[in-house]
């Protein structure tokens, strides 16, 4: 236990660095009683060099840029 204790702070991808940024991708969303749309995150522990920045505020981790990038390149 001591031991994930002290690596929380690391970034999950390199396990070198501190992490400064959650990846943003969306997993899952749920509709509320009330009709509102709640979001799920990956929330990968990222840090600036590991992060992927997908556009503006929105940063994620290499394995969901790979998702990103698969998709965008699909014909539709």
């Amino acid at each position: 236990m001591a031991s994930e204790i002290e690596t929380s702070y690391l970034c999950e991808v390199c396990k070198k660095r501190e992490h400064t940024q959650l990846c943003d991708y969306a997993v899952d969303s749920v509709i509320t009683s009330n009709f509102d749309v709640l979001t799920n995150t990956c929330d990968k522990k990222l840090c600036r060099e590991c992060a992927v920045n997908i556009w503006a505020e929105c940063d994620v981790c290499p394995e969901h840029a790979g998702e990103v990038k698969e998709r965008l390149s699909k014909p539709k």
